[in-house]
């Protein structure tokens, strides 16, 4: 009966392992060589762009998981940032990647699918996988990772000036 009972148990939890994982690939930012988040060397994105730039990228289609990860940014952005989004120094779009203006982006940026980053000048921050992980689960979580990330993108802006 033990022997049963922990087969089903390991039954499950595999499974469950794998759906996390499916969803997990379905939903995130497909990875390139380019591991140190920087994007290439490509002239219209300039070195010492004082400008944060927030994306969160996704096709017309969008899961629920997408929606609550935009709404947690946009929360954020609201309450913590507000003054510097309403100096242009933080901006946040959302971009579809089936429209044309959204593949544009999505090829300057390398992104292929769904995607959260945080870009100031050729720095890219990318909390994608963090992101769908945890905003269902841990949505608290979700919310410190994207203002450490913020805040790390200002510091870098303030010594750089």
């Amino acid at each position: 009966m033990r022997r049963k009972r922990r087969s089903a148990v390991a039954d499950i939890s595999l499974g469950i392992l794998i759906l996390l994982a499916i969803f997990i690939t379905s939903c995130q930012r497909s990875h390139t060589e380019n591991k140190s988040h920087e994007t290439p060397g490509r002239q219209e994105i300039s070195d010492h762009d004082s400008i944060i730039h927030i994306y969160s990228f996704h096709f017309t289609r969008r899961c629920i998981t997408c929606l609550q990860l935009e709404d947690t940014v946009r929360s954020i952005l609201k309450t913590c940032y507000n003054g510097q989004v309403q100096k242009g120094l933080i901006t946040f779009q959302d971009i579809n990647l089936d429209k044309k203006e959204g593949k544009q982006l999505a090829e300057k940026l390398r992104v292929s699918g769904q995607a959260l980053l945080i870009q100031q000048g050729r720095k890219i921050t990318d909390l994608t996988t963090k992101g769908f992980l945890y905003i269902d689960t841990q949505p608290q979580k979700v919310h410190d990772l994207v203002k450490e990330a913020i805040d790390h993108h200002l510091e870098q802006s303030l010594t750089s000036r």
